[in-house]
């Protein structure tokens, strides 16, 4: 009985086609104002988000100065696809040295800028992230 019942939930499952369909990673999964950082290409694997909330501000409401972020351990090296969701005139540098220091090697990520790193000299390269309003040395 038990074996004949094994059979007819195998045929059930079957026929409904019950396998996991793995959800189609893309670009526009990074949220309205944010910055948004996969460790995979093709904007897949984790998602890491920033909004401006997350770059502290220490300067004044009319000379913003607003400090980099040094990236966590797991994304660290990792990023492979990126997109500026900041909001209009909000550029976001990257940078491969941990504290913002843009004399090593920094982009600069545009507003509204989807990019995928895959081939190119910036694939799991960067370490820490900044506003561009930003002075550089204050991760």
């Amino acid at each position: 009985m038990i074996k004949k019942l094994s059979v007819l939930l195998a045929s059930i499952a079957l026929a409904l086609d019950l396998t996991a369909v793995p959800a189609t990673a893309a670009a526009s999964d990074c949220p309205d104002l944010r910055f948004c950082i996969w460790t995979g290409d093709n904007f897949t694997g984790s998602r890491y988000e920033y909004s401006r909330s997350n770059f502290t501000d220490t300067g004044s409401p009319t000379h913003p100065l607003y400090n980099g972020i040094r990236l966590p351990s797991g994304l660290t090296n990792q990023g492979s696809s990126f997109y500026n969701r900041l909001g209009q005139y909000w550029d976001v540098n990257i940078y491969d040295a941990v504290n913002c220091d843009a004399g090593q090697w920094f982009r600069t990520v545009v507003n509204g800028q989807a990019a995928n790193a895959a081939g190119s000299d910036w694939q799991n390269r960067v370490s820490s992230i900044q506003l561009q309003s930003a002075s550089p040395l204050h991760c």
